[in-house]
C-alpha cells in the first residue's frame, strides 16, 4: 500500500536496549554506520514500557522518507524523530516480532487498554 503525500500515519516501535540487565535474553549485533562500531541490542521489557506509536508524514513518493542530517538518516522531527541505524536480517526481525508478540498475548484485555489509547 502506498501512502498519501502529506498525510500522517501511525507506526509501531519497540524500543531496544543496549544492555540485557542480567536477563538471559538473546541479542543481535549491528554495526553503527557512522561510528563504525558494533552495538548489541536486546528486545526486553514489558510491552507498556517498551512499545510506542509515532506519527510520520508520507512524502511525495508514497513512503516515509529519511532526511540526511550530516552522516545520519533521520525520520520525523523533534522528540518523535528516529535515526536509521541498520537494516535487520529478516530472521532477526522475525525473532523480535515473535518475542514481542508473545509478550502481548500473555497480557489480559483490560491490561492492553493502554495500547488502544496510544493509537487514538
Amino acid at each position: 500500500m502506498r501512502l498519501t503525500n502529506g498525510e500522517f500515519y501511525d507506526f509501531p516501535f519497540w524500543t531496544l536496549k543496549t544492555s540485557n540487565s542480567g536477563a538471559s535474553a538473546r541479542g543481535f549485533v549491528v554495526e553503527h554506520p557512522i561510528e563504525k562500531d558494533h552495538i548489541e541490542l536486546f528486545a526486553l521489557g514489558k510491552p507498556r514500557d517498551r512499545f510506542s506509536i509515532r506519527k510520520f508524514a508520507a512524502g511525495a513518493h508514497g513512503t516515509v522518507e529519511a532526511v540526511a542530517n550530516g552522516n545520519a538518516q533521520i525520520f520525523g522531527e523533534g522528540e518523535g524523530s528516529v535515526e536509521w541505524v541498520a537494516q535487520l536480517k529478516p530472521s532477526h526481525a522475525q525473532r523480535i516480532a515473535q518475542d514481542v508478540g508473545g509478550s502481548f498475548s500473555r497480557i489480559g484485555l483490560i491490561e492492553a487498554e493502554w495500547l488502544r489509547k496510544k493509537t487514538e
